[in-house]
């Protein structure tokens, strides 16, 4: 994937070493909102580990991304392996602290 960038957005998967977390969204509904809380929670104590990539489904560049990531719909949540092409996980629907904290460790840690 190597660094696309959507140029009205700017969202991209980065080339730093670190893994990425992506979150496809949809302003205003519920679901969006209990996930988007849980992601903010813990993305202050977990951004120097994975790198943060918010979507929004009403945005076509953002959707153009998602697609290419296999993200469908939304709320959804996939990790992208540190090499930046590689999809480690997605996960669907609603999550709660302790499912994303997984999420999270099994993609900063692949091996353990």
């Amino acid at each position: 994937m190597s660094d696309k960038k959507i140029d009205r957005t700017g969202a991209f998967i980065p080339q730093n070493g670190l893994p990425t977390l992506v979150f496809n969204s949809a302003v205003g509904w519920m679901s969006c909102k209990q996930v988007r809380s849980v992601v903010d929670g813990l993305r202050y104590d977990t951004q120097s580990q994975i790198n943060y990539v918010i979507l929004d489904v009403a945005n076509k560049e953002d959707q153009e991304l998602a697609r290419e990531l296999g993200i469908l719909g939304f709320p959804r949540i996939c990790t992208i392996d540190a090499d930046g092409a590689t999809v480690l996980e997605r996960h669907a629907g609603p999550i709660d602290v302790d499912v994303l904290t997984q999420i999270i460790a099994e993609a900063v840690e692949p091996n353990s």
